[in-house]
């Protein structure tokens, strides 16, 4: 091991002699590249670090090979430590490694070995290059920058010092900074700059420089997407009627034509940009929130009762920026959203416009989605999110991905389906963006919903004046999933109605392509326009809506709604979801959320391993200890032994614990889970959740506040139609969840 760490040491020992004053923070950062086998928080070197007074600013997701005795396995899923200290502490670091240990117990090296490679952060890959620039083209660049110290004192005052080096250093390369738009996100510094690609790669020898990517612009709207049609357009509401709900959506879009009496009592425009709006723009914004209002507008109907109210807040065109040295579209916009979402406190937010950026595999930092989630999960708001029409772009290069703010970890991102008919599974529209997203929400786009598809079988939607046109896209499937959701929420009323539970019915009731494959392109399925269908239960069917409140540590068994005296030879089909919204720490890009549930199932209460009790060792993998009590009497006749604390778990489902969930470099805020069993091998079924924490990548202890957690749980079993009914009798606790919403529904809680 010390062969293979010598290289990399003697290379940051040469580096960071080298690097100038003008480059560095009070503290200096290193990157060190943990081994796949060393992902699990138990083997977070902590005795190492702290031997040298370093500490963790942050992590990126990365590769290595994973080696074992009997297995090696190339480029696997990793991440690399951020890690920051003082000129002591990393030379005491460096001559550790260059020093060959005496014995493989030493305590240090133990920890030592878990990294592959480790050196300052490499200029090569900070900085992320336009595809196609001239010599001596300005661009405007998005730079992010990593924290510093140990307190929130020395962050601030350090974080200001060598900001102002940033600063210098880039003017020094006859680039500028544009101070108005430094922002604060999760302990990382965002700052628009302006400069040339070969200043660019010079800048990136700054050491507290994490990326440097161009910055984005908003996705435009194609004018060629919007043609009259010949159909008829539908009727208003009756004069007089008022919505379903008090609720008040928001959406953020290019204006909407309050002539219409369908809109006008409904919506409020409110002008956000000082520009004056343009005819496209307005068509978008009035096809969206029509869709919102309405669902999916059928020609030549009278418009149903709207759901909710809407704010819609014009913002395009943007406001024309004081300088042109800057691109300030982007960063205008979010913060618009931020302050406008803080200030309202809307419950629910329809995007159907955004940056043109994709999610990529190195999973830096994005402050569109990093500030949304953060919005997210302090206010408890659901954020529904076009994914991008990019989906007919490079695949190799991945510009086919999901485009933020849809790759949020605690919001919903939608593409777009080919067809509403629930007779066909979704399939994809060629233009939508397609998944993985990153950590926290690797199933992105969530799901999909219709965004039409030129020119056979366009979206049609009520545009300005009145007139019928036909178009495609994402920005149009997305309101039809805010539109049900903002149903779903008036429904289940303020109660129930919270941003997880929202989205934990919304994956749990999509339409599923019968392939696993196609989560890439659709997601969980084809969202629900309209969740009227799904209260009333079939009767051999339940669905259950486990809702609580989980500390940190603490495991909670949700014991599964199968009742006794169902026939043995019976099938038993069994589905869940489980949502919860998660604090995120953006400086941790390959450990984003910082919750996380382990999720067990364990379908036979009476079956448990046998181990001895002296030894540990396993003696009966299964033993049911009421049909082998002859088995297990002979057993304790002979050896001291147990059977385990808890029923055997499922090895036909992922058993997501920990280890596996840091092993996949993810812990997802939203998963679901189906098995089918025969009768007789349930009993007394359920789902085992185990709440826990992280901060900089290691498990925490301290007290953290209560995590709320929405698990949705349907069991059918095919031709019993009492099921439902005897559920009811046999777990009287259970509640119609009619009798908590006063709505007639069959689902319990």
């Amino acid at each position: 091991m010390y062969e293979r760490l010598a290289p990399s040491a003697e290379r940051l020992k040469s580096e960071f002699a080298l690097l100038p004053e003008a480059l560095r923070a009070q503290h200096v950062v290193i990157e060190a590249t943990l081994w796949p086998n060393y992902l699990a928080s138990s083997h977070y070197p902590d005795v190492l670090l702290n031997r040298f007074g370093l500490y963790a600013v942050g992590t990126k997701q990365g590769k290595a090979d994973r080696r074992t005795t009997a297995r090696y396995q190339p480029e696997q899923s990793t991440k690399t430590l951020l890690l920051a200290g003082s000129d002591e502490g990393i030379r005491g670091f460096v001559d550790l490694a260059l020093t060959k240990p005496t014995s493989e117990e030493d305590p240090l090296w133990s920890q030592l070995r878990e990294f592959t490679t480790f050196g300052l952060p490499s200029p090569e890959a900070i900085v992320h290059t336009p595809a196609n620039f001239g010599d001596g083209e300005l661009f405007t660049w998005e730079a992010v920058l990593s924290p510093v110290g140990r307190t929130d004192v020395e962050r601030l005052a350090w974080g200001d010092i060598a900001f102002e080096k940033w600063v210098a250093l880039v003017r020094s390369l006859h680039g500028d900074v544009d101070l108005k738009y430094r922002r604060f996100v999760g302990g990382l510094t965002f700052v628009p700059v302006s400069m040339t690609v070969e200043s660019a790669k010079r800048a990136a020898s700054f050491n507290l420089l994490r990326v440097m990517r161009p910055m984005p612009r908003l996705r435009s709207i194609p004018t060629e997407l919007f043609k009259s049609s010949t159909q008829p357009p539908p009727s208003p509401p009756p004069l007089g009627t008022a919505p379903r709900s008090r609720l008040r959506i928001a959406t953020f879009d290019g204006g909407v034509d309050l002539s219409l009496p369908a809109l006008a009592p409904y919506v409020r425009q409110i002008d956000l940009t000082s520009e004056s709006a343009i005819v496209d723009g307005v068509n978008h914004g009035t096809v969206v929130s029509t869709a919102l209002l309405y669902g999916y507008v059928e020609s030549g109907r009278t418009l149903p009762r709207p759901t909710a109210f809407l704010d819609h807040y014009r913002v395009l065109p943007p406001p024309a920026p004081p300088s042109g040295d800057f691109e300030e579209t982007v960063n205008w916009l979010l913060d618009e959203i931020e302050r406008t979402v803080r200030t309202h406190r809307y419950s629910i937010v329809n995007l159907s416009l955004g940056p043109e950026c994709v999610v990529e595999d190195d999973g830096e930092p994005n402050r569109w989605t990093a500030t949304l989630d953060a919005l997210a999960a302090e206010l408890g708001v659901v954020f529904v999110c076009a994914a991008g029409n990019n989906g007919e772009e490079d695949a190799a290069s991945g510009r086919d991905r999901v485009q933020v703010p849809a790759d949020m970890a605690n919001g919903i991102g939608v593409g777009a389906c080919v067809s509403r008919s629930l007779t066909v599974a979704p399939k994809r529209a060629r233009y939508s963006a397609r998944g993985p997203g990153r950590p926290g929400q690797r199933v992105s786009p969530a799901g999909v919903q219709f965004g039409g598809v030129l020119p056979k079988t366009p979206f049609v939607g009520v545009a300005v004046g009145g007139t019928m046109v036909e178009t495609a896209g994402t920005s149009f499937a997305a309101p039809l999933v805010t539109h049900g959701v903002a149903g779903l929420a008036a429904t289940l009323g303020s109660a129930y109605g919270q941003a997880h539970i929202l989205r934990a019915f919304g994956a749990h009731f999509a339409d599923r392509h019968p392939s696993q494959q196609r989560r890439r392109d659709v997601g969980h399925g084809r969202f629900k326009e309209d969740y009227a269908p799904v209260w009333e239960c079939p009767a051999d069917t339940v669905t259950l809506l486990y809702h609580d409140r989980l500390q940190r540590g603490e495991q909670v068994a949700m014991y599964l709604p199968v009742p006794e005296g169902i026939p043995a030879d019976a099938l038993v089909q069994i589905e869940w979801t489980l949502c919860y919204t998660s604090a995120v720490d953006p400086t941790d890009t390959a450990d984003y959320t910082r919750s996380g549930i382990e999720v067990y199932f364990r379908p036979h209460y009476r079956r448990r391993s046998l181990f001895n009790t002296k030894t540990k060792k396993q003696i009966l993998e299964v033993v049911d200890f009421e049909h082998d009590e002859a088995k297990i009497v002979e057993i304790l006749r002979t050896q001291p032994a147990k059977w385990s604390d808890s029923p055997l778990a499922d090895q036909g489902w992922q058993k997501r614990d920990e280890g596996s969930l840091r092993n996949a470099g993810k812990w997802e805020t939203l998963s679901r889970g189906q098995r089918t069993f025969i009768a007789k091998d349930l009993f007394k079924p359920r789902i085992d959740l185990n709440h826990l924490a992280r901060a900089r990548g290691v498990l925490v202890n301290e007290r953290i506040e209560p995590l709320p957690v929405a698990l949705l749980v349907t069991v059918r079993v095919p031709g019993l139609n009492s099921l439902y009914d005897v559920v009811r009798q046999q777990i009287p606790v259970l509640v119609p969840l009619e009798q908590l919403v006063q709505l007639p529904v069959r689902l319990l809680a």
